[in-house]
């Protein structure tokens, strides 16, 4: 009984404050991840490897219909890409005032192959290419991963309207 009593405590653990986690595996569930953006009030912010990583998260087409919701709702996204300034992700992926979006690229020495995403509903996303996800709730983890990301974004180029 004794050995057992930490998991029955954690299953009748209700503190609202403490930080909530989110798995997602495999293509149909990451795409929840992608569905925070549009439960937004006003912006979202990611770190994006390239290409590949729109593939696992629901493909162009899945990512263009968030995106036309997202813009709908007026949410703006500032995206940190880590891909070259000439690959597209798909069409309203661009940067510009009609998509909502302000494109920065990294530093070439950065490589970057997992996926963060930032959300005004105060959950932090990581996502890749080997096929999971996380969301976490957590006003202290979002607070860090928005400093590191604004000193990330600090020494990133800008794109060009229309790039992206």
């Amino acid at each position: 009984i004794e050995q057992a009593m930490p998991e029955f405590s954690a299953l009748f653990n209700t503190r609202s404050d403490k930080p909530r986690v989110y798995y997602f595996e495999g293509p149909e569930q990451i795409k929840n991840i992608a569905r925070e953006e549009v439960k937004c009030k006003k912006l979202a912010s990611y770190i994006w490897p390239d290409a590949a990583t729109t593939e696992v998260i629901g493909g162009k087409r899945f990512m263009q219909n968030i995106d036309k919701e997202r813009i709908s709702k007026g949410v703006f996204v500032r995206s940190l890409r880590a891909h070259s300034p000439n690959e597209n992700l798909f069409e309203t992926s661009r940067q510009g005032e009609e998509f909502l979006r302000e494109i920065r690229f990294s530093p070439p020495e950065c490589k970057i192959n997992m996926a963060m995403g930032l959300y005004d509903t105060g959950k932090v996303s990581f996502f890749g290419k080997e096929g999971f996800g996380v969301m976490i709730e957590s006003k202290d983890l979002h607070q860090l991963m928005s400093l590191l990301f604004e000193l990330f974004w600090d020494k990133s180029k800008s794109a060009k309207p229309g790039q992206g």
